[in-house]
């Protein structure tokens, strides 16, 4: 079954934000929680699609923070205007402590001439709930900028599919009691209004959602 939306933004709220609205309708969440019972983590901070860059400040300011700009905030597709995927923020590894140890997306890019070869690790709840981290290592500049190229598509699925999942959760959670079903032949989907939207129509196989303020219009069709 394939599922197609547009969405439509009458004012300056980016509109990736309102992308993760058509993960409510998938009633499908992968697990995000630690595997230890007797592990408690903080929750995450940062804003959704927001990804903390750890390296250091002279790849950062060089030829290699512009492929990590290039390859992890590329622009989205189908925007009528430019607009990155994810929002990039940048601290040295010395600068890596405190609040910054529970971002939501953390990425460490770096190089260690001990090294076989350049591979990215994965690893999820190091710090906090639902937190990915992830690092990309070479062992110099050269082959850190081939290791961006190939691994680069990599992190940002990685990146988008927790950020799906969170909002995904946080969506059903703040749902109400509504439910609207779109067909299309033999297949049914079911859709949960976030909370503020209202249904502006159906017919047969679309639906149009939207959230109005005095303000701004948000519309989402399905």
């Amino acid at each position: 079954m394939r599922v197609q939306a547009f969405c439509f933004s009458y004012n300056l709220t980016p509109m990736k934000t309102l992308m993760p609205l058509f993960a409510a309708a998938v009633l499908i969440l992968a697990s995000c929680g630690d595997s230890s019972l007797t592990r408690t983590l903080p929750n995450v901070t940062g804003s959704s699609g927001e990804v903390l860059v750890v390296t250091d400040r002279a790849l950062w300011e060089g030829r290699t923070g512009e492929i990590i700009r290039t390859e992890l905030a590329a622009d989205l597709r189908g925007m009528p205007q430019p607009e990155p995927a994810f929002s990039l923020l940048q601290v040295t590894p010395a600068g890596f402590t405190n609040l910054f140890l529970v971002h939501r997306n953390v990425v460490f890019i770096g190089t260690d001439p001990a090294i076989s070869r350049a591979g990215l690790m994965v690893t999820r709840n190091e710090w906090a709930e639902t937190q990915i981290v992830l690092r990309l290592t070479a062992r110099d500049t050269a082959e850190l900028s081939s290791a961006l190229r190939n691994f680069g598509p990599e992190i940002r699925e990685r990146i988008n599919e927790v950020e799906r999942t969170r909002l995904t959760s946080w969506l059903m959670e703040s749902a109400g009691p509504e439910r609207e079903v779109v067909g299309s032949g033999n297949n049914r989907l079911e859709i949960l209004l976030p909370a503020g939207y209202k249904k502006d129509f159906r017919r047969d196989s679309i639906m149009m959602i939207s959230a109005e303020t005095p303000q701004t219009t948000q519309s989402v069709i399905v």
